[in-house]
């Protein structure tokens, strides 16, 4: 991420340096402070960002084309820029005080967040984690809104970018941040449901969150399945493994579930399957059946984002018949 800078020093260097960026509307987005190491900021005073673009910021190497950009999100190798400024003070309609931050991002990002909704999210949460570096605060994730604005404030003021940053790894300041702590791209709440799209609920969302750094996979066989022999009559019948095919999205339609996961595979009742949470590592556990006369008995372990991490976990597990999914309500 790049940050606004001023031109100091000699005037003439400094402004052959610097290069003024006059950022266009996209939209904005509310939430509010929740802590400020340098106090320098109110807590729980409400934080307006106004996503913006121009065409002089630049634009990741690889252009965005979702089966090949959610894995390199998933590695830390993909990363949209982003030119943020130092928070100002507003007032909101009531006038109250507000803070406002501005986040600029390549026109072609923009347009690639608008068309796709799971990238929307993603940058919202960088443009929050830009804030958050920019300022040394923390901002709220639960009260996230999306007002009616295209920006909050008079007018979007011009930002002077330094032109060696440019032309630098933008990707550099963020990462090292990034990995000194766990993060979530999930850790958003899901006031999105209410912003200006939605998504099906079957829609299944890729593995695309920042997750912590670990080397576990999204969803993990943690008991790979052994050939397990049935005999029939005079011959012994090998149980064939089950092709479990696991979906995660949002439960729409449902105001206290924060996410759905969707199992699917050849089993086709809910006996044949046991689901679990477990809070020692914030998982779900999902155990199919010793008994099953066809099918291999398999275990896949399924690490949740930290927006469900609770001790008093809410599970909703019903069978489609029709479908043959196995749908579990978190």
């Amino acid at each position: 991420m790049t940050f606004m800078l001023r031109a100091v020093g000699d005037s003439t260097s400094e402004k052959e340096r610097v290069l003024s960026v006059e950022p266009q509307a996209g939209f904005a987005v509310k939430t509010k402070v929740d802590s400020c190491a340098s106090q320098e900021l109110e807590i729980g005073v409400k934080y307006f960002i106004n996503i913006c673009h121009a065409a002089e910021v630049p634009s990741p190497d690889v252009p965005f084309e979702p089966s090949i950009v959610y894995p390199l999100i998933m590695a830390n190798k993909w990363e949209i820029p982003i030119v943020t400024s130092a928070a100002r003070q507003d007032q909101d309609k009531k006038g109250a005080v507000c803070y406002v931050s501005d986040c600029c991002v390549n026109t072609s990002c923009l347009e690639w967040a608008r068309r796709n909704a799971q990238l929307k999210e993603i940058l919202v949460e960088w443009c929050l984690e830009s804030c958050e570096l920019r300022q040394n605060i923390e901002l709220n994730r639960t009260k996230l809104a999306f007002p009616k604005l295209r920006y909050k404030g008079s007018s979007i003021p011009t930002l002077e970018i330094l032109r060696e940053d440019l032309n630098s790894n933008s990707k550099d300041v963020a990462s090292a941040e990034r990995d000194a702590g766990p993060q979530s791209f999930l850790d958003m709440r899901r006031d999105l449901m209410e912003s200006e799209y939605q998504l099906d609920s079957s829609t299944a969302l890729p593995p695309l969150f920042p997750a912590p750094q670990t080397d576990r996979k999204l969803v993990e066989e943690i008991e790979p399945a052994t050939t397990t022999r049935l005999k029939i009559g005079a011959y012994t019948e090998a149980k064939a493994p089950l092709n479990l095919d696991v979906s995660i999205g949002k439960a729409l339609g449902h105001a206290w579930a924060k996410l759905k996961v969707v199992v699917h595979s050849e089993l086709m009742a809910q006996r044949d399957y046991d689901v679990r949470y477990a809070a020692s590592d914030n998982s779900l556990i999902v155990q199919t059946t010793k008994e099953h006369p066809k099918f291999q008995s398999q275990q896949i372990h399924i690490p949740l984002p930290q927006v469900i991490a609770s001790s008093n976990v809410k599970l909703n597990v019903s069978f489609d018949q029709d479908s043959g999914k196995l749908h579990i309500l978190i």
